[in-house]
């Protein structure tokens, strides 16, 4: 279970992972334009097997790539009311368990992203001692190591998304909780050092969850607030807020990623229908607005956490929970 949430205004269950493999060779606006190549000209789903550490519980809350047989996935696992960092690597056709680093019992890792064109990883999460601190910790190609990072005062702090432009230029996102008020939390990395930059907030819970970058000057943020979906954007020298839509009575954006060499991004979450229950959320960037794509949502309370692409041939992975499956990782492929 993600026991973070615990602590925030709006409760996240965990149960699962869900991993989507949308084969697409681009992206038109308000939809997702899927094509299949002429040697698959139709998708069959099959099950990945992925292991789980954990004794009580096992979840991955982000994926990333770096090549298609460099794909890490991070999060958490428990045993023994024990809660620790969790990385898995996806190498050699299959998934594999990594050491990462964990500074108290109580650890997790919410995001990780590819520095271009490397195959060196940023992961970012939090952990308890005595108080909420950020967590990040960076692979170097052979271990994951732990780096300091900033914290807005000895309460509530917490990262849940990162993105790599550069060896010398990465953001994390999440937010900060005074015991009133919970705010956005935005920190970059200059190549020595991790600083915190102010970000827009909307009300008294205002939440950044992901971020994707088109440039230096280009950065995408996205979360909730309590009307609904939250989008921000850097053009580099401030966030400000984007519209975004919010379907059914309300929903959250937990993932972003941007279709390579153009403007266009993705991001996806869930939200809650009319109907009741929760559904998976997609929504589509086209250069100028965002807009709600039709995504299968296969239970009744269903979430996306985590999208990233693959290039050469262009793949669009998202992951996230499935409401019947319990205590494990589930992943799923289409090819």
């Amino acid at each position: 279970m993600n026991y973070r949430r615990l602590w925030m205004p709006r409760l996240w269950v965990v149960i699962g992972l869900v991993v989507l493999l949308l084969l697409s060779t681009g992206a038109t606006q308000g939809s997702l334009s899927v094509q299949a190549s002429p040697a698959s000209p139709s998708c069959t789903w099959k099950l990945v097997s992925s292991p789980n550490p954990g004794t009580s519980s096992n979840f991955l809350a982000g994926v990333a790539a770096a090549t298609p047989q460099d794909v890490w996935a991070v999060g958490n696992s428990q045993s023994n009311g024990i809660v620790q960092t969790l990385t898995e690597q996806w190498h050699a056709n299959k998934w594999s368990v990594v050491s990462s680093p964990n500074p108290s019992t109580e650890a997790q890792l919410n995001g990780v992203a590819s520095i271009p064109g490397t195959h060196q990883f940023w992961a970012v999460g939090e952990y308890f001692s005595t108080y909420w601190h950020t967590l990040i910790i960076k692979w170097n190609g052979s271990k994951w190591v732990l780096v300091s990072s900033p914290n807005v005062g000895q309460d509530f702090n917490f990262l849940d998304g990162v993105a790599a432009i550069s060896a010398n230029d990465v953001w994390a996102v999440g937010n900060s909780y005074d015991g009133t008020t919970t705010s956005t939390l935005t920190e970059h990395w200059n190549g020595k050092k991790w600083s915190i930059v102010p970000s827009a907030n909307t009300g008294s819970f205002s939440n950044l969850v992901a971020v994707a970058a088109v440039s230096s000057i280009d950065v995408w943020a996205v979360g909730e607030t309590t009307s609904g979906t939250l989008t921000e954007h850097w053009k580099g020298a401030s966030w400000s807020v984007v519209s975004s839509p919010t379907p059914g009575t309300g929903g959250t954006l937990t993932a972003i990623t941007r279709v390579p060499s153009t403007h266009q991004l993705w991001a996806v979450g869930y939200y809650f229908p009319t109907s009741g229950g929760q559904s998976t959320l997609t929504e589509y960037w086209n250069g100028t607005s965002w807009s709600v794509v039709s995504v299968p949502s296969p239970d009744a309370d269903d979430s996306l956490f985590g999208v990233t692409h693959i290039p050469h041939p262009y793949k669009l992975w998202a992951v996230g929970m499935a409401s019947h499956q319990i205590n494990d990782t589930l992943t799923e492929v289409c090819q």
